[in-house]
């Protein structure tokens, strides 16, 4: 299958082109030179296709899938040419499965993912992405958990959050997460002070106690190899994975059909999915 035909099969938004993603994954030295010119191109605010663009979604997750440490770096760079660039390129899958992808491809990065969690010019949402990325890498050893307290607790401060930002949870998250008990007094004073807003535009009461039950979670966790390994799953610390399930996660936020409707069995696609490379010649996606 020549870069043409994978990019307009991939771009394609009635279906999960599980085939073209099947070829793509059993054909690295093929996607991955094109995905990552596609994400320089566009780091670089030069011209590409819209169909390049759309196959770009899906060619990140790819890229996740083989671990291509040089795609970080071109995320990143995405993000300091503009907050909606980044946002253009992985859309709703900003809050799912972008995070599994920055730790698929993040591996050592966590200064990096910590300045991006800073960058007050950044969408709130996109630093969440990357603070998750952060606390993973810490979950994984490669930040001293002593480090990491003293990070979270100028957090509010260095991020410069406003009073109803929705990072506040997500720096809650991070400190529940990571067990980190000796942050409460600093939770309880600044929301004692005022400097959280509580209503249903930000903080409610049960966040506050799931806040409580995570940090409880979390630490009975770390006690046990086993429930560690399992509560990571459960939380999705684990990098992104060239599953079908998770690019039907993917799917669900670009395709105009729900991808776990849209296939059954019998149809042609699943039985391509299941050959070494899936029909190069066949109309189907």
């Amino acid at each position: 299958m020549d870069r043409r035909k994978f990019i307009a099969r991939l771009a394609r938004r009635d279906r999960l082109p599980w085939p073209t993603l099947s070829y793509c994954l059993d054909n690295p030295d093929h996607c991955i030179p094109a995905f990552l010119l596609l994400l320089e191109r566009r780091a670089r605010d030069l011209e590409i296709t819209p169909d390049e663009r759309r196959a770009l979604y899906f060619g990140i997750h790819l890229l996740a899938s083989f671990k291509v440490v040089e795609t970080f770096k071109l995320l990143i760079r995405n993000i300091d040419g503009s907050s909606d660039q980044f946002e253009e390129l992985t859309g709703d899958a900003i809050g799912d499965t972008i995070p599994q992808v920055l730790m698929a491809v993040g591996a050592g990065q966590a200064e990096a993912c910590w300045k991006a969690a800073l960058n007050t010019n950044t969408d709130w949402i996109v630093r969440e992405a990357f603070l998750r990325c952060w606390t993973y890498e810490v979950l994984c050893g490669q930040v001293d958990r002593q480090v990491a307290a003293h990070c979270l607790r100028e957090f509010p401060e260095r991020a410069a959050l406003a009073p109803d930002s929705f990072l506040w949870a997500a720096w809650m998250t991070a400190i529940a997460d990571l067990g980190l008990s000796e942050l409460i007094p600093s939770v309880q004073r600044l929301l004692a002070e005022g400097h959280v807003s509580q209503g249903p535009c930000s903080l409610l009461p049960d966040d506050l106690a799931v806040f409580h039950q995570d940090l409880s979670d979390a630490r009975s966790a770390s006690s046990d190899e086993k429930l560690f390994s399992n509560w990571l799953r459960k939380k999705q610390y684990h990098p992104f994975e060239a599953t079908y399930e998770n690019f039907v996660r993917a799917g669900r936020h670009v395709l105009k059909e729900d991808p776990t409707q849209s296939s059954t069995v019998n149809e042609p696609a699943l039985l391509a999915a299941d050959r070494k490379v899936p029909f190069d010649d066949s109309p189907q996606s």
